[in-house]
This record gives structure tokens, sequence and C-alpha cells, in this order.
């Protein structure tokens, strides 16, 4: 199984729980749904998150998105990610992870398989 994650803020889930599909207001402008592999969560956290609280990291079976899903990178950079261009279905989506900051003000990722904790310090 081919696992990518979406991050969304907590009051998206309704959207998430009541639609068959989902697209985020970005998809509009950008054309895309933005996603991440497990070892990029931290650095997007980190590069476009900073300052919300109140997350949510929806891990998603890539093999089961029957939209176009790219590998690739917009802003010139070397490191490639996930690209949805199209819906994400809701029934794709594997797990809601709550991302809540611990007493360091960081996003605790423990309870998230394979990623390290350590990095987001």
């Amino acid at each position: 199984m081919n696992i990518i994650f979406h991050i969304i803020p907590e009051s998206q889930l309704a959207v998430i729980d009541s639609a068959q599909e989902y697209f985020p207001d970005e998809f509009e402008t950008d054309g895309f749904i933005h996603c991440s592999k497990r070892s990029q969560i931290e650095g997007v956290l980190k590069r476009h998150f900073a300052n919300q609280d109140n997350l949510v990291l929806l891990e998603v079976n890539r093999d089961l998105i029957p939209s176009t899903v790219r590998d690739e990178n917009l802003s010139g950079g070397e490191e490639l990610y996930p690209h949805i261009y199209g819906a994400l279905p809701t029934s794709t989506i594997l797990k809601k992870h709550y991302l809540r900051r611990n007493s360091d003000k960081v996003f605790d990722l423990s309870n998230i398989v394979g990623v390290d904790q350590e990095a987001l310090a």
C-alpha cells in the first residue's frame, strides 16, 4: 500500500465526513491537492503551518485514488511531493491524525509511524 498525507484545518472535517469527494479551497487556484510523503510531514508543517493549530493529518491510500497523482516539485527544488490532480475520494482516507502541539510548541507526531519526532524540534 502506497501512503501519502494531506494536512487540513480541523474545521474542514465536517466536509470530509459528509462528502464522497474532497477539494481543498486551494484547489481552484493551484489545480491540484498538495500532499506529502511520510518523510516530508515535518518540513511541510514547519514551512506552511508554523502559525496554525488544530490541524488534521489525513493518511491516504494513494493506490485507490482514480485521479492522476504526480510526484513533482513546482518550486524548483529537488524533493518531489505528491500532487493529486483531481478530487480526493474520502473512501481513500485510512486515518485522521489530530495534530496537537506539545509543551515545546512542536506538533506531536509520535502516533504516526515513521515520523522522526526529533526532527520537529
